[in-house]
């Protein structure tokens, strides 16, 4: 029988959400989650770059030398186009993801600008990841073809794809969103499903986390569905998973 193992990630890791992230980190390390993928954003809402505070890199290569793994989530986390190609596109896009669909509907032109400016600031404060997750984990072909240029890997919803050989792998993701009303129970109804029954016969099951869920009142529901995943999981990072994705 194959391992099965558990991703617990952390998005939107920017200075601007500092304290939640702080009380994020504290919670997971007590709860003996010592194994976190990171997801960086570059330059927050084009002004908020991560290269302002040297206390907070300083606070990411501590996390990076206990063996958290950093990644690149986009580099502004806000969609400047809303010319969606459909209704459908559309409601992803605004409602559910609140207009952080920075990938979702861009030129491969403008998706490798986006990706080379988030990997210089990256560089330049001594990070060099090997997988980006987009915001929302809305990603068009166009972004997708500029990507493997110059990462092993990047998630969606349902998928974690591996670039080189490639391979893509079923795993889907518990989250909770702020969306509101009918959403956040669709989410919630969701959630259980694959706690529940999905999970059972998937290889990686994935958790992740929001600063925004710390307001929202979701973290403690974020924590509870970690500790009932982790009982026969291992946990892993997503670069773990590189080294294991042939088993």
């Amino acid at each position: 029988m194959k391992n099965k193992y558990l991703v617990v990630s952390i998005h939107d890791v920017t200075p601007n959400f500092n304290s939640q992230l702080t009380k994020i980190i504290s919670e997971l390390d007590k709860i003996g989650v010592n194994k976190k993928s990171i997801l960086v954003i570059p330059d927050y809402l084009g002004k908020n770059s991560i290269s302002q505070s040297g206390e907070f890199i300083e606070w990411l290569h501590s996390l990076q030398d206990k063996g958290n793994e950093i990644v690149q989530h986009g580099l502004e986390h806000i969609s400047t186009n809303h010319n969606y190609p459909s209704f459908l596109e559309k409601f992803i896009g605004e409602q559910i993801a609140q207009g952080c669909g920075e990938f979702q509907n861009i030129s491969y032109k403008e998706a490798k600008e986006k990706i080379w400016k988030g990997k210089e600031i990256f560089k330049a404060n001594g990070f060099g990841a090997v997988g980006f997750v987009a915001p929302a984990w809305l990603l068009n072909p166009e972004s997708e073809k500029a990507l493997k240029e110059d990462f092993q890997y990047t998630t969606s919803f349902s998928n974690i794809e591996f670039f080189s050989p490639y391979k893509k792998e079923s795993s889907n993701i518990v989250v909770f969103t702020s969306g509101g009303g009918l959403i956040n129970k669709g989410f919630e109804w969701y959630n259980q499903h694959l706690i529940k029954r999905k999970f059972k016969n998937q290889r990686i099951a994935r958790v992740a986390i929001h600063p925004q869920d710390i307001e929202s009142g979701f973290f403690q529901l974020t924590l509870n569905a970690i500790n009932e995943l982790r009982q026969n999981k291992e946990i892993v990072t997503y670069a773990d998973i590189l080294d294991i994705k042939n088993e």
